[in-house]
């Protein structure tokens, strides 16, 4: 009877008082799930906002802030997810996929797709996007348009 007593006490005790590598073990096991958590939820978020508008510059501090999080753990988690990538690299990528497809699948003018994707000025559009791209952003229209513009144009024949 007194064995049988000992031992539920024992494992009382290691219920609410586990030793040092079990707590240690209980910690990193919480730590995970807050992770993914945190991981699952706000990054697709995160991402969504930075697509949001393409134009403007990211404070990433602020970004932080708004999320309810720290600067250097917006960027733990953020790499997590993303490996490498920064999010000025995930952005200009975002921005380039973008403008390539209106300038390819629209007739749009440069000024118009610039405004669609919030530049307030079209020169500076042109100028980031011909730094990534390498070429202008009639250039490129010009190379990879599905649907040229057709030779007769109306009211000229």
């Amino acid at each position: 009877m007194k064995q049988e007593v000992c031992s539920q006490a024992t494992g009382l005790r290691k219920l609410f008082f586990p030793s040092r590598a079990n707590r240690f073990a209980l910690y990193k096991t919480r730590l995970k799930s807050r992770e993914n958590v945190l991981k699952h939820s706000r990054i697709p978020e995160i991402r969504a906002r930075l697509e949001r508008n393409p134009g403007h510059e990211i404070d990433c501090a602020a970004l932080a802030a708004e999320f309810g999080m720290s600067l250097s753990s917006l960027r733990r988690y953020w790499q997590k997810y993303h490996g490498e990538e920064s999010f000025s690299a995930y952005r200009n990528s975002f921005f380039l996929k973008k403008s390539c497809r209106l300038l390819v699948e629209t007739n749009l003018r440069v000024k118009e797709i610039a405004l669609e994707l919030e530049f307030s000025d079209p020169f500076y559009f042109s100028r980031k996007f011909r730094q990534l791209a390498g070429i202008s952003p009639l250039e490129y229209r010009k190379r990879n348009q599905m649907f040229p513009e057709p030779v007769f144009r109306r009211g000229t024949l």
